[in-house]
């Protein structure tokens, strides 16, 4: 019975291990995983690849709205081209409220909006409340991760010359 137990116990601490690891945001300086989430229309997509320089990541309704509008505004383009990807964690929403409101919204624009329904599928990207992670990839490596507050320091951000 103590074999059992002790083996029980060693599953466990494994698994609380591994499920840290798992949930550890991505840093400066790693190499980008890769992520493949269906957009808007349902069509899925694979964020990898030497096209790929930005990754915006928003976890919640309000930051994420705002990036829809500047990225609509001013880099409708690059988000088209890959160049630029909004990936939108809807995992804590009322499925739903994401089925008959989100999504649909999500629709309405002209460029790949990137639906994460499953929060473990972005458990890597880092958030911070009431903000956007940007995340500057070059050659498949995270070269800076910033957070936007507000509109204007997104902006500024995705403005943000690539080396």
């Amino acid at each position: 019975m103590d074999q059992m137990k002790r083996l029980l116990f060693a599953l466990a601490l494994a698994g609380h291990c591994l499920l840290a690891d798992a949930a550890a945001p991505i840093a400066a300086g790693a190499v980008w995983p890769g992520l493949s989430l269906p957009d808007q229309h349902d069509k899925v997509t694979s964020l990898s690849g030497d096209n790929l320089r930005m990754v915006i990541f928003a976890a919640e309704r309000k930051p994420g709205d705002w990036a829809q509008e500047i990225i609509d505004k001013h880099f409708k383009s690059a988000a088209i081209s890959g160049k630029l990807a909004l990936v939108f964690d809807v995992s804590r929403m009322p499925s739903l409220v994401t089925r008959l409101f989100a999504v649909p919204s999500f629709r309405e624009r002209g460029f790949p909006i990137l639906v994460a329904r499953d929060p473990v599928t972005v458990a890597f990207l880092p958030r911070k409340e009431g903000s956007i992670a940007v995340l500057t990839i070059e050659s498949g490596k995270v070269v800076t991760i910033d957070f936007a507050a507000d509109a204007a320091t997104l902006e500024q951000l995705l403005r943000k010359p690539q080396s």
